[in-house]
């Protein structure tokens, strides 16, 4: 097995266990649970993912990373969900929609109008005639 497959295999037994860890509430993340739910998958020990994997800056750095990733699919819940109720005629769900648009969230660094028109030359846009 070279170095691609191990990584490989590992990053297939460890994925798992990241989104079960996450998904999973503190009180629930028991042996019992970890071998009925994913220890076939992982192929490894409840006490060695516990222990060792935890600890490890990979698993630390996808953690943070799938956290990230499920908290920006919770806020479009949220407002898909308060948009629907401002449609419906709430008041207080336009306001959130309103403030909440206004916001960084739908707003990027990058100026989309100026990433599409890099790179061709129209000499109206730099003051030429």
């Amino acid at each position: 097995m070279d170095y691609k497959d191990k990584i490989l295999t590992s990053v297939k037994k460890v994925a798992p266990f990241i989104r079960w860890y996450v998904d999973t509430k503190p009180k629930d993340r028991t042996k019992t649970n970890y071998d009925k739910d994913i220890k076939g998958t992982c192929s490894t020990e409840f006490e060695t993912v516990m222990k060792d994997w935890l600890i490890r800056s990979d698993v630390q750095e996808s953690i943070l990373e799938y956290m990230k990733a499920q908290k920006f699919i919770k806020i479009i819940n949220i407002y898909e969900s308060m948009c629907e109720k401002a449609t419906n005629g709430d008041s207080n769900a336009a306001k959130f929609v309103i403030e909440f648009s206004k916001g960084d969230f739908f707003s990027s660094d990058v100026d989309e109008a100026d990433t599409y028109l890099e790179g061709i030359d129209i000499p109206m846009l730099k003051g030429g005639k």
